[in-house]
């Protein structure tokens, strides 16, 4: 998935969001998110993470440019959230998510905790939260448990 000349231009975006859903429409909407991220990520070459803690997103994006923008202009025009607020907004050598277009973790209290701590809005974003988030998505990428190829409900069993 990276490019030969892609190490120099490896763009990255990490955002939180709040969640606009009720309990009932999260889990088919947590569904089709991953499914077509995941076809729409690899035909942008854009790997990344996605959590979802039910109150709220966090994603963590990387690619080229171009792909990165076209997914972020998506995600800012999905009505499924709302305060979609960049924490990071950068560019790294080396992907963390390499050959995944797209990891997903269901909820956890430990990773709602963290993510309600972040003030959404227009509000500068500290530095120290953005690195904070992105060692969470680096210890994230490095786990095994990771749905990072089926459909999310042959993981849960539904």
């Amino acid at each position: 998935m990276q490019r030969q000349n892609e190490a120099k231009h490896l763009r990255v975006w990490l955002y939180v969001s709040e969640s606009c859903m009720t309990d009932a429409e999260a889990d088919p909407a947590i569904e089709d998110i991953v499914q077509v991220s995941r076809e729409k990520n690899c035909h942008l070459a854009v790997s990344g993470a996605l959590l979802f803690t039910r109150q709220r997103f966090a994603q963590f994006l990387e690619g080229p440019e171009e792909g990165v923008n076209a997914v972020k202009a998506s995600i800012l025009c999905d009505k499924r959230h709302q305060l979609v607020t960049t924490v990071c907004w950068a560019i790294r050598k080396v992907r963390l998510f390499k050959g995944w277009s797209l990891a997903y973790s269901g909820a956890s209290q430990y990773m709602a905790s963290i993510l309600n701590q972040v003030d959404l809005g227009d509000k500068a974003i500290p530095h120290k939260v953005c690195e904070e988030l992105t060692y969470l998505f680096g210890e994230f990428a490095r786990t095994e448990i990771l749905d990072c190829q089926g459909p999310i409900s042959k993981r849960d069993g539904r």
